[in-house]
Protein backbone atom coordinates (compact mmCIF):
# COMPACT_ATOMS: atom_id res chain seq x y z
CA UNK A 1 0.00 0.00 0.00
CA UNK A 2 2.67 2.61 0.44
CA UNK A 3 4.39 1.63 -2.88
CA UNK A 4 1.00 2.37 -4.42
CA UNK A 5 0.37 5.78 -2.56
CA UNK A 6 4.11 6.90 -3.64
CA UNK A 7 2.99 6.32 -6.91
CA UNK A 8 0.12 8.03 -7.11
CA UNK A 9 2.11 11.06 -5.30
CA UNK A 10 4.35 11.23 -8.21
CA UNK A 11 1.41 10.85 -10.57
CA UNK A 12 -1.16 13.02 -9.23
CA UNK A 13 0.62 16.10 -10.46
CA UNK A 14 -0.02 15.08 -14.32
CA UNK A 15 -2.28 13.76 -16.77
CA UNK A 16 -4.19 13.35 -20.11
CA UNK A 17 -3.72 11.60 -22.79
CA UNK A 18 -1.27 11.56 -25.49
CA UNK A 19 -1.06 9.96 -29.07
CA UNK A 20 2.18 8.60 -30.58
CA UNK A 21 2.84 9.59 -33.89
CA UNK A 22 1.53 6.56 -36.02
CA UNK A 23 -1.78 6.08 -34.62
CA UNK A 24 -4.37 5.64 -36.65
CA UNK A 25 -5.90 9.37 -38.19
CA UNK A 26 -8.75 10.72 -35.81
CA UNK A 27 -7.23 9.28 -32.79
CA UNK A 28 -9.70 6.32 -33.29
CA UNK A 29 -7.61 4.40 -31.02
CA UNK A 30 -6.31 3.82 -27.48
CA UNK A 31 -6.75 1.16 -25.00
CA UNK A 32 -7.78 1.74 -21.91
CA UNK A 33 -4.24 0.55 -20.66
CA UNK A 34 -2.70 3.10 -23.22
CA UNK A 35 -5.25 5.89 -21.87
CA UNK A 36 -4.55 5.25 -18.36
CA UNK A 37 -1.05 5.60 -18.46
CA UNK A 38 -0.46 8.68 -21.30
CA UNK A 39 0.11 6.07 -23.83
CA UNK A 40 3.65 5.16 -21.85
CA UNK A 41 2.65 1.77 -21.52
CA UNK A 42 0.80 0.47 -24.52
CA UNK A 43 -0.90 -2.96 -24.58
CA UNK A 44 -1.70 -5.71 -27.26
CA UNK A 45 -4.85 -3.96 -28.51
CA UNK A 46 -2.59 -0.74 -29.67
CA UNK A 47 0.36 -2.62 -30.85
CA UNK A 48 -1.68 -5.41 -33.08
CA UNK A 49 -2.45 -2.47 -36.07
CA UNK A 50 0.94 -0.17 -35.16
CA UNK A 51 3.32 -0.39 -38.15
CA UNK A 52 6.07 -0.60 -35.79
CA UNK A 53 4.81 -3.16 -32.83
CA UNK A 54 2.67 -5.62 -34.71
CA UNK A 55 5.18 -8.24 -33.94
CA UNK A 56 5.17 -7.92 -30.55
CA UNK A 57 1.54 -9.51 -30.72
CA UNK A 58 2.29 -12.99 -29.64
CA UNK A 59 -1.00 -15.86 -31.00
CA UNK A 60 -0.92 -19.05 -32.89
CA UNK A 61 -4.12 -18.58 -34.58
CA UNK A 62 -5.86 -15.17 -34.60
CA UNK A 63 -6.26 -12.22 -32.27
CA UNK A 64 -9.41 -10.25 -31.90
CA UNK A 65 -10.03 -7.39 -29.69
CA UNK A 66 -13.27 -5.45 -29.06
CA UNK A 67 -13.85 -2.29 -27.01
CA UNK A 68 -15.99 0.57 -25.75
CA UNK A 69 -15.11 4.48 -24.68
CA UNK A 70 -17.92 6.46 -24.15
CA UNK A 71 -15.58 10.05 -24.44
CA UNK A 72 -16.30 10.31 -27.49
CA UNK A 73 -18.93 7.17 -27.73
CA UNK A 74 -17.23 4.73 -29.95
CA UNK A 75 -16.90 0.62 -30.75
CA UNK A 76 -12.98 -0.73 -31.41
CA UNK A 77 -13.08 -3.95 -33.62
CA UNK A 78 -9.84 -5.58 -34.26
CA UNK A 79 -8.73 -8.81 -35.75
CA UNK A 80 -5.30 -9.98 -36.83
CA UNK A 81 -4.42 -13.45 -38.44
CA UNK A 82 -0.67 -14.70 -40.53
CA UNK A 83 -0.62 -16.20 -43.27
CA UNK A 84 2.96 -17.84 -43.52
CA UNK A 85 5.26 -15.09 -42.92
CA UNK A 86 2.51 -11.93 -43.91
CA UNK A 87 1.03 -10.58 -41.00
CA UNK A 88 -2.21 -9.11 -41.55
CA UNK A 89 -4.33 -6.86 -39.30
CA UNK A 90 -7.73 -4.94 -39.58
CA UNK A 91 -9.28 -2.14 -37.27
CA UNK A 92 -12.72 -0.82 -37.01
CA UNK A 93 -13.72 2.20 -34.62
CA UNK A 94 -16.32 4.83 -35.03
CA UNK A 95 -19.96 5.27 -34.52
CA UNK A 96 -21.29 3.24 -37.30
CA UNK A 97 -24.13 4.70 -38.76
CA UNK A 98 -24.84 6.91 -36.06
CA UNK A 99 -24.87 11.06 -35.75
CA UNK A 100 -25.98 10.37 -39.57
CA UNK A 101 -28.31 13.42 -40.44
CA UNK A 102 -32.22 12.44 -40.38
CA UNK A 103 -34.10 12.98 -43.34
CA UNK A 104 -37.80 12.80 -43.28
CA UNK A 105 -40.15 14.35 -45.96
CA UNK A 106 -43.35 13.46 -47.43
CA UNK A 107 -44.93 13.35 -51.26
CA UNK A 108 -48.80 14.94 -51.64
CA UNK A 109 -50.53 17.46 -53.67
CA UNK A 110 -49.90 20.58 -52.65
CA UNK A 111 -48.68 23.88 -54.18
CA UNK A 112 -45.85 24.25 -56.40
CA UNK A 113 -44.70 27.06 -58.67
CA UNK A 114 -47.88 28.92 -58.61
CA UNK A 115 -49.69 25.80 -58.93
CA UNK A 116 -51.92 25.09 -55.97
CA UNK A 117 -52.87 21.47 -55.91
CA UNK A 118 -49.88 19.80 -57.75
CA UNK A 119 -49.38 15.94 -57.71
CA UNK A 120 -46.47 14.54 -55.59
CA UNK A 121 -45.22 17.22 -53.92
CA UNK A 122 -41.70 16.77 -51.92
CA UNK A 123 -41.82 18.08 -48.73
CA UNK A 124 -39.67 18.88 -46.04
CA UNK A 125 -40.89 20.09 -42.52
CA UNK A 126 -37.30 21.69 -41.57
CA UNK A 127 -34.47 22.23 -44.04
CA UNK A 128 -31.95 19.08 -43.27
CA UNK A 129 -28.92 20.27 -41.64
CA UNK A 130 -25.49 18.75 -41.67
CA UNK A 131 -23.99 20.51 -38.48
CA UNK A 132 -24.23 21.09 -34.81
CA UNK A 133 -24.85 18.50 -32.53
CA UNK A 134 -22.30 15.18 -32.81
CA UNK A 135 -20.71 14.26 -35.83
CA UNK A 136 -20.44 10.51 -37.26
CA UNK A 137 -16.99 8.95 -36.68
CA UNK A 138 -15.41 5.62 -38.45
CA UNK A 139 -12.00 4.86 -39.25
CA UNK A 140 -10.98 1.70 -40.90
CA UNK A 141 -7.14 0.36 -40.90
CA UNK A 142 -5.33 -2.56 -42.51
CA UNK A 143 -2.01 -3.68 -41.72
CA UNK A 144 0.41 -5.60 -43.81
CA UNK A 145 3.19 -6.80 -41.69
CA UNK A 146 6.18 -8.38 -43.93
CA UNK A 147 9.79 -8.74 -43.99
CA UNK A 148 10.60 -6.97 -40.43
CA UNK A 149 8.10 -3.90 -41.84
CA UNK A 150 5.04 -2.74 -41.47
CA UNK A 151 2.60 -1.00 -44.37
CA UNK A 152 -0.56 0.59 -43.03
CA UNK A 153 -3.54 2.31 -45.15
CA UNK A 154 -6.27 4.20 -43.44
CA UNK A 155 -8.68 6.43 -43.75
CA UNK A 156 -10.83 8.37 -41.46
CA UNK A 157 -14.18 10.48 -41.76
CA UNK A 158 -16.86 12.36 -39.70
CA UNK A 159 -18.70 13.79 -43.17
CA UNK A 160 -22.13 14.59 -43.02
CA UNK A 161 -24.09 15.27 -46.31
CA UNK A 162 -27.53 15.72 -47.56
CA UNK A 163 -28.40 16.70 -51.19
CA UNK A 164 -32.11 16.68 -53.58
CA UNK A 165 -33.99 18.34 -56.06
CA UNK A 166 -36.98 19.66 -56.71
CA UNK A 167 -38.59 20.25 -53.27
CA UNK A 168 -40.55 22.46 -50.68
CA UNK A 169 -39.93 23.73 -47.45
CA UNK A 170 -43.20 23.65 -45.31
CA UNK A 171 -44.79 26.07 -44.73
CA UNK A 172 -44.39 27.48 -48.20
CA UNK A 173 -43.40 31.60 -48.04
CA UNK A 174 -45.80 33.74 -49.62
CA UNK A 175 -42.82 35.71 -50.84
CA UNK A 176 -42.56 39.41 -52.76
CA UNK A 177 -41.74 38.91 -56.61
CA UNK A 178 -38.01 38.64 -57.06
CA UNK A 179 -37.14 37.07 -53.70
CA UNK A 180 -36.35 33.49 -52.95
CA UNK A 181 -39.07 31.46 -51.85
CA UNK A 182 -38.84 28.09 -50.05
CA UNK A 183 -39.39 26.25 -53.16
CA UNK A 184 -35.73 24.51 -53.92
CA UNK A 185 -34.61 23.53 -57.51
CA UNK A 186 -31.76 22.07 -55.95
CA UNK A 187 -29.64 22.11 -52.24
CA UNK A 188 -26.25 20.43 -51.58
CA UNK A 189 -24.85 20.60 -48.28
CA UNK A 190 -21.42 18.99 -46.63
CA UNK A 191 -19.49 19.07 -43.83
CA UNK A 192 -16.94 17.27 -42.32
CA UNK A 193 -13.49 15.98 -43.25
CA UNK A 194 -11.84 12.90 -45.04
CA UNK A 195 -8.15 11.61 -43.80
CA UNK A 196 -6.76 8.72 -46.11
CA UNK A 197 -3.20 8.08 -44.35
CA UNK A 198 -0.23 5.90 -45.72
CA UNK A 199 2.35 4.95 -42.94
CA UNK A 200 5.24 2.29 -43.33
CA UNK A 201 7.75 1.60 -40.41
CA UNK A 202 10.55 -1.01 -39.77
CA UNK A 203 10.00 -3.41 -36.95
CA UNK A 204 13.40 -4.18 -35.61
CA UNK A 205 16.27 -1.61 -34.45
CA UNK A 206 18.76 -1.05 -37.58
CA UNK A 207 21.64 -0.67 -34.31
CA UNK A 208 22.14 -2.18 -31.19
CA UNK A 209 21.12 0.18 -29.62
CA UNK A 210 17.94 1.32 -31.28
CA UNK A 211 16.39 3.71 -34.42
CA UNK A 212 13.77 2.36 -35.85
CA UNK A 213 12.55 4.25 -38.13
CA UNK A 214 8.97 5.24 -39.93
CA UNK A 215 6.70 7.78 -42.67
CA UNK A 216 3.73 8.75 -43.04
CA UNK A 217 1.62 10.80 -45.20
CA UNK A 218 -1.76 11.68 -44.33
CA UNK A 219 -4.30 14.48 -46.67
CA UNK A 220 -7.10 15.64 -44.55
CA UNK A 221 -9.87 17.34 -46.88
CA UNK A 222 -11.94 19.17 -44.88
CA UNK A 223 -15.40 20.91 -46.75
CA UNK A 224 -18.25 22.62 -44.85
CA UNK A 225 -19.91 23.55 -47.78
CA UNK A 226 -23.53 24.56 -49.17
CA UNK A 227 -24.71 25.90 -52.77
CA UNK A 228 -28.53 25.91 -53.11
CA UNK A 229 -31.18 27.35 -55.91
CA UNK A 230 -33.96 28.24 -55.06
CA UNK A 231 -36.92 29.65 -56.94
CA UNK A 232 -38.11 33.29 -57.43
CA UNK A 233 -41.13 34.64 -58.54
CA UNK A 234 -40.84 37.40 -61.42
CA UNK A 235 -44.01 38.30 -62.16
CA UNK A 236 -45.63 34.67 -62.64
CA UNK A 237 -42.26 33.50 -64.26
CA UNK A 238 -40.21 31.09 -61.27
CA UNK A 239 -36.64 31.21 -62.38
CA UNK A 240 -33.91 29.66 -60.03
CA UNK A 241 -30.25 30.64 -59.69
CA UNK A 242 -27.37 28.93 -58.14
CA UNK A 243 -26.28 30.90 -55.37
CA UNK A 244 -23.22 29.73 -52.63
CA UNK A 245 -24.48 29.81 -48.75
CA UNK A 246 -21.47 28.70 -47.70
CA UNK A 247 -17.90 28.07 -48.52
CA UNK A 248 -15.05 26.61 -46.14
CA UNK A 249 -13.16 24.08 -47.74
CA UNK A 250 -9.12 23.26 -47.45
CA UNK A 251 -6.90 20.64 -47.39
CA UNK A 252 -4.46 19.89 -45.34
CA UNK A 253 -1.25 18.00 -46.36
CA UNK A 254 0.95 16.32 -43.29
CA UNK A 255 4.08 14.59 -43.34
CA UNK A 256 5.79 12.86 -40.49
CA UNK A 257 8.92 10.75 -40.42
CA UNK A 258 10.78 9.72 -36.96
CA UNK A 259 14.08 8.39 -35.94
CA UNK A 260 12.47 5.55 -33.77
CA UNK A 261 14.45 6.38 -30.36
CA UNK A 262 18.18 5.58 -29.62
CA UNK A 263 19.18 3.66 -26.77
CA UNK A 264 21.78 5.97 -24.79
CA UNK A 265 21.93 4.27 -21.41
CA UNK A 266 20.59 0.62 -20.20
CA UNK A 267 21.69 -0.79 -17.24
CA UNK A 268 20.18 -2.48 -13.82
CA UNK A 269 16.66 -2.48 -15.39
CA UNK A 270 16.93 0.99 -16.17
CA UNK A 271 16.67 2.66 -20.29
CA UNK A 272 17.00 6.44 -21.29
CA UNK A 273 16.51 7.22 -24.63
CA UNK A 274 16.34 10.14 -26.92
CA UNK A 275 14.70 10.51 -29.83
CA UNK A 276 13.69 13.16 -32.42
CA UNK A 277 10.12 13.53 -34.49
CA UNK A 278 9.22 15.90 -37.25
CA UNK A 279 5.96 16.89 -38.85
CA UNK A 280 5.31 19.15 -41.92
CA UNK A 281 2.36 20.44 -42.62
CA UNK A 282 1.23 22.19 -45.78
CA UNK A 283 -2.72 23.87 -45.93
CA UNK A 284 -4.09 24.75 -49.31
CA UNK A 285 -7.39 25.98 -50.24
CA UNK A 286 -10.12 26.06 -52.88
CA UNK A 287 -13.01 28.12 -52.51
CA UNK A 288 -16.29 29.13 -53.82
CA UNK A 289 -18.03 32.64 -54.06
CA UNK A 290 -20.90 34.69 -55.49
CA UNK A 291 -20.99 37.83 -57.21
CA UNK A 292 -23.21 39.86 -59.54
CA UNK A 293 -22.36 40.05 -62.88
CA UNK A 294 -23.08 43.44 -65.26
CA UNK A 295 -26.86 42.29 -65.36
CA UNK A 296 -26.99 41.60 -61.93
CA UNK A 297 -27.35 38.44 -61.84
CA UNK A 298 -26.11 36.13 -59.55
CA UNK A 299 -23.05 33.62 -60.90
CA UNK A 300 -20.32 31.75 -59.03
CA UNK A 301 -16.48 31.70 -58.94
CA UNK A 302 -14.37 28.81 -58.32
CA UNK A 303 -11.05 28.44 -57.79
CA UNK A 304 -10.14 30.94 -54.55
CA UNK A 305 -6.94 29.88 -52.42
CA UNK A 306 -8.28 31.54 -48.98
CA UNK A 307 -10.63 31.95 -46.96
CA UNK A 308 -13.79 34.00 -47.34
CA UNK A 309 -15.88 35.93 -44.08
CA UNK A 310 -19.76 36.71 -45.27
CA UNK A 311 -20.62 37.99 -41.64
CA UNK A 312 -20.44 41.89 -42.84
CA UNK A 313 -22.20 43.48 -44.99
CA UNK A 314 -19.81 42.61 -48.59
CA UNK A 315 -17.72 39.00 -48.01
CA UNK A 316 -13.97 40.00 -47.26
CA UNK A 317 -11.48 37.49 -48.81
CA UNK A 318 -8.78 36.27 -47.04
CA UNK A 319 -6.17 34.31 -49.91
CA UNK A 320 -3.78 32.72 -47.47
CA UNK A 321 -1.29 29.87 -47.81
CA UNK A 322 -0.14 27.66 -44.42
CA UNK A 323 3.29 25.90 -43.97
CA UNK A 324 4.06 24.49 -40.77
CA UNK A 325 6.66 22.48 -39.20
CA UNK A 326 7.18 20.71 -35.31
CA UNK A 327 10.40 19.51 -34.50
CA UNK A 328 10.19 17.65 -31.63
CA UNK A 329 13.32 16.09 -29.43
CA UNK A 330 12.90 13.85 -26.87
CA UNK A 331 14.18 12.04 -24.04
CA UNK A 332 12.66 8.96 -22.01
CA UNK A 333 13.24 6.51 -19.60
CA UNK A 334 12.07 3.49 -17.82
CA UNK A 335 12.45 1.17 -15.24
CA UNK A 336 10.79 -2.11 -13.84
CA UNK A 337 11.86 -4.03 -11.10
CA UNK A 338 8.97 -6.56 -9.14
CA UNK A 339 5.81 -5.60 -9.61
CA UNK A 340 6.74 -2.16 -10.73
CA UNK A 341 7.16 -0.24 -13.63
CA UNK A 342 7.72 3.53 -14.08
CA UNK A 343 7.72 5.20 -17.77
CA UNK A 344 8.24 8.73 -18.50
CA UNK A 345 9.04 10.57 -21.79
CA UNK A 346 9.70 14.60 -21.86
CA UNK A 347 8.96 16.01 -25.14
CA UNK A 348 10.37 19.61 -26.17
CA UNK A 349 8.54 20.26 -29.10
CA UNK A 350 9.04 23.30 -31.70
CA UNK A 351 6.24 24.59 -33.67
CA UNK A 352 7.20 27.21 -36.29
CA UNK A 353 4.57 28.47 -38.36
CA UNK A 354 4.68 30.64 -41.36
CA UNK A 355 0.99 32.47 -42.88
CA UNK A 356 1.13 34.51 -46.30
CA UNK A 357 -2.46 36.37 -45.83
CA UNK A 358 -3.49 38.78 -48.65
CA UNK A 359 -6.81 40.46 -47.93
CA UNK A 360 -9.15 41.27 -50.91
CA UNK A 361 -12.29 42.28 -51.70
CA UNK A 362 -15.12 42.24 -55.09
CA UNK A 363 -14.12 44.34 -58.03
CA UNK A 364 -17.41 46.55 -58.71
CA UNK A 365 -16.72 45.77 -62.37
CA UNK A 366 -19.50 42.74 -62.59
CA UNK A 367 -16.18 40.60 -63.54
CA UNK A 368 -16.08 38.76 -60.43
CA UNK A 369 -12.57 39.06 -60.42
CA UNK A 370 -10.48 40.54 -56.86
CA UNK A 371 -8.36 43.34 -55.92
CA UNK A 372 -6.06 44.03 -52.85
CA UNK A 373 -8.06 45.93 -50.53
CA UNK A 374 -6.38 45.44 -46.59
CA UNK A 375 -3.17 43.93 -45.56
CA UNK A 376 -0.54 41.97 -47.56
CA UNK A 377 1.54 40.20 -44.41
CA UNK A 378 3.74 36.98 -43.88
CA UNK A 379 3.38 35.86 -40.15
CA UNK A 380 6.43 33.67 -38.46
CA UNK A 381 5.66 31.67 -35.81
CA UNK A 382 8.16 29.92 -33.76
CA UNK A 383 7.00 28.40 -30.63
CA UNK A 384 7.97 25.70 -27.79
CA UNK A 385 5.86 23.47 -26.31
CA UNK A 386 7.55 21.56 -23.34
CA UNK A 387 5.56 18.09 -22.47
CA UNK A 388 5.84 15.67 -19.62
CA UNK A 389 4.04 12.45 -19.17
CA UNK A 390 4.53 10.30 -16.50
CA UNK A 391 3.38 6.36 -16.22
CA UNK A 392 3.33 3.52 -13.57
CA UNK A 393 2.24 -0.28 -13.34
CA UNK A 394 1.69 -2.20 -10.19
CA UNK A 395 1.43 -5.57 -10.79
CA UNK A 396 -0.61 -6.31 -7.53
CA UNK A 397 -0.86 -9.94 -8.66
CA UNK A 398 0.64 -11.59 -11.46
CA UNK A 399 -2.49 -11.30 -13.46
CA UNK A 400 -4.04 -7.88 -12.19
CA UNK A 401 -2.42 -4.56 -12.81
CA UNK A 402 -3.05 -1.26 -11.22
CA UNK A 403 -2.11 1.74 -14.41
CA UNK A 404 -1.52 5.01 -13.21
CA UNK A 405 -0.58 7.97 -16.05
CA UNK A 406 -0.47 11.63 -16.66
CA UNK A 407 0.57 14.60 -18.02
CA UNK A 408 1.92 17.83 -17.55
CA UNK A 409 1.59 19.96 -20.60
CA UNK A 410 3.12 23.30 -20.40
CA UNK A 411 1.47 25.16 -23.11
CA UNK A 412 2.83 26.76 -26.17
CA UNK A 413 5.31 29.46 -25.31
CA UNK A 414 5.94 31.75 -28.29
CA UNK A 415 7.44 34.81 -30.39
CA UNK A 416 5.13 35.36 -33.81
CA UNK A 417 6.21 38.06 -35.88
CA UNK A 418 4.09 39.63 -38.40
CA UNK A 419 5.27 41.79 -41.47
CA UNK A 420 3.65 43.04 -44.55
CA UNK A 421 1.65 46.34 -45.90
CA UNK A 422 -1.45 47.43 -47.17
CA UNK A 423 -3.36 47.95 -50.72
CA UNK A 424 -6.15 50.25 -51.84
CA UNK A 425 -7.99 48.93 -55.22
CA UNK A 426 -4.43 46.98 -56.14
CA UNK A 427 -2.31 49.81 -55.15
CA UNK A 428 0.09 50.33 -52.30
CA UNK A 429 -0.45 52.59 -49.88
CA UNK A 430 2.23 54.86 -48.82
CA UNK A 431 4.46 54.61 -46.08
CA UNK A 432 2.22 51.25 -45.38
CA UNK A 433 4.88 48.67 -44.52
CA UNK A 434 4.46 47.35 -41.23
CA UNK A 435 6.14 44.88 -38.70
CA UNK A 436 4.90 43.73 -35.18
CA UNK A 437 6.74 41.18 -32.77
CA UNK A 438 4.71 39.47 -29.92
CA UNK A 439 5.76 37.35 -27.15
CA UNK A 440 3.70 35.13 -25.48
CA UNK A 441 3.74 33.31 -22.70
CA UNK A 442 1.05 30.64 -21.33
CA UNK A 443 -0.48 31.45 -18.25
CA UNK A 444 -0.86 28.08 -16.65
CA UNK A 445 0.14 24.87 -17.19
CA UNK A 446 -2.52 21.37 -17.90
CA UNK A 447 -2.71 18.32 -16.26
CA UNK A 448 -5.22 15.53 -15.38
CA UNK A 449 -4.73 12.45 -13.75
CA UNK A 450 -5.91 8.38 -15.25
CA UNK A 451 -6.65 5.50 -13.25
CA UNK A 452 -7.03 2.16 -14.62
CA UNK A 453 -6.97 -1.82 -14.24
CA UNK A 454 -5.46 -4.61 -16.31
CA UNK A 455 -6.47 -8.13 -15.75
CA UNK A 456 -5.16 -11.03 -17.87
CA UNK A 457 -7.70 -13.66 -16.82
CA UNK A 458 -6.16 -16.10 -19.19
CA UNK A 459 -3.08 -16.53 -20.75
CA UNK A 460 -5.13 -16.33 -23.95
CA UNK A 461 -7.95 -13.54 -22.67
CA UNK A 462 -7.41 -9.85 -21.44
CA UNK A 463 -9.59 -7.13 -19.76
CA UNK A 464 -8.77 -3.43 -19.44
CA UNK A 465 -10.54 -0.32 -18.45
CA UNK A 466 -9.91 2.90 -17.71
CA UNK A 467 -11.19 4.97 -14.89
CA UNK A 468 -13.21 8.33 -14.86
CA UNK A 469 -11.00 9.93 -12.07
CA UNK A 470 -9.16 12.68 -13.08
CA UNK A 471 -7.95 15.94 -11.64
CA UNK A 472 -7.91 14.91 -8.18
CA UNK A 473 -12.05 15.21 -7.60
CA UNK A 474 -12.10 11.88 -7.17
CA UNK A 475 -15.52 10.15 -5.47
CA UNK A 476 -16.40 6.52 -5.86
CA UNK A 477 -19.45 5.62 -7.72
CA UNK A 478 -20.49 8.61 -9.05
CA UNK A 479 -20.17 10.38 -12.90
CA UNK A 480 -19.79 13.92 -11.68
CA UNK A 481 -18.45 15.69 -8.87
CA UNK A 482 -20.56 18.38 -6.11
CA UNK A 483 -20.27 20.48 -9.16
CA UNK A 484 -21.35 18.90 -11.79
CA UNK A 485 -17.99 17.79 -13.32
CA UNK A 486 -17.91 14.67 -15.42
CA UNK A 487 -16.88 11.76 -15.61
CA UNK A 488 -14.85 11.18 -12.27
CA UNK A 489 -16.26 8.58 -10.79
CA UNK A 490 -13.51 6.06 -9.38
CA UNK A 491 -15.60 2.81 -10.76
CA UNK A 492 -16.90 5.01 -13.78
CA UNK A 493 -15.11 3.36 -16.48
CA UNK A 494 -14.49 6.02 -19.47
CA UNK A 495 -13.08 2.56 -21.64
CA UNK A 496 -13.69 -1.20 -21.43
CA UNK A 497 -11.52 -3.80 -23.62
CA UNK A 498 -11.75 -7.34 -23.96
CA UNK A 499 -8.89 -8.94 -26.35
CA UNK A 500 -8.44 -12.63 -27.20
CA UNK A 501 -6.12 -14.55 -28.87
CA UNK A 502 -5.22 -18.25 -29.46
Amino acid sequence: MKRLILIALIISATAGIAFAQVDVPGNALASPQSTATSGRIRSTADNFIRADSYSDVKFDKIYTMMGYQNAPSTANLGFAAKAGNVYIGTYYGGTFWANIPNTTYTESNGAWLGETNKNGVKNYAVLPSVTGGTAPSNNLSILIGVADMGFRVSVYTNKRLFSDTDFAVDPPAASPPGTPSNYYKSYEAESGVVTPQILWSMTKNLTANGIKPYAALDMAFTKNYIKESQYKNNGGSWTAEESITNSDINTVTTVRAGLGGLTLLNKNGFRFSADIDYVLGLTSYDNEYNYADSSGNNKINTGFKGTINTAGAAPAFDEKSETRHTITPSVSGQWSGGPLAFRFKFNMGVPITETVSTQKTLKTDGSGSLEKNGADSKIVMVGFNPDLRLAAQWKIVPNLALNLGGRINFNTMSNTTTEGKSYTNDKENDNSSFKTVAVSNPTGISNTLAIGVTFNATDNLTFEVASGASNGRINVFGATDNTGASPNGLFYFTNLLVSLRY
